[in-house]
């Protein structure tokens, strides 16, 4: 039998089933051979997950974020980019319409960058950024980078005559 613990993050389950013996069953159900799993990356992985050096906070500016899943892939993409960098990425989600009527200012108190994910039709990316007066979007790297590279027509269009 094997026991399925529960686990502070996803990433311990293979350490986990490799403990209970699940790997050798397996092999020995197939009826293959295989040398001892180096499960080193694993235990780095888990240990910068577990006790990172650095924590920086992430603002996400969108029109969906009261279903947060439907920013996944980016968020995931940000704290497996904190992984790598030996950080953990705290995700701080804005609605783009109440940072609109409300200014920005106070949204953004501890935050170490935006992300605004790409939009489209009137509600879209320009939208969303048009509460980021340009210091804050300059001061943001990630504000900044998603403008420019999620939306450039935008960027001619705002300046552009008519």
């Amino acid at each position: 039998m094997i026991n399925a613990k529960n686990v502070e993050t996803v990433y311990e389950v293979p350490i986990v089933f490799h403990q209970e013996g699940l790997d050798e069953k397996i092999v020995e159900k197939l009826n293959i051979w295989t040398g001892r799993p180096n499960l080193r990356g694993w235990e780095r992985i888990i240990k910068k997950i577990k006790h990172p050096r650095f924590e920086t906070t992430i603002a996400v500016v969108g029109k969906y974020v009261s279903l947060v899943e439907s920013y996944k892939s980016l968020t995931e993409a940000l704290v497996h980019g904190g992984i790598a960098n030996d950080a953990k990425v705290n995700l701080k989600y804005l609605d783009s319409e109440q940072v609109d009527k409300e200014g920005s200012e106070h949204f953004l108190k501890g935050a170490n960058g935006i992300l605004v994910p790409g939009g489209f039709g009137t509600r879209g990316s320009r939208v969303r950024l048009k509460p980021f007066n340009l210091r804050e979007r300059r001061r943001f790297l990630i504000s900044e980078s998603a403008w420019v590279c999620n939306v450039p027509s935008l960027r001619f269009r705002d300046t552009a005559p008519g």
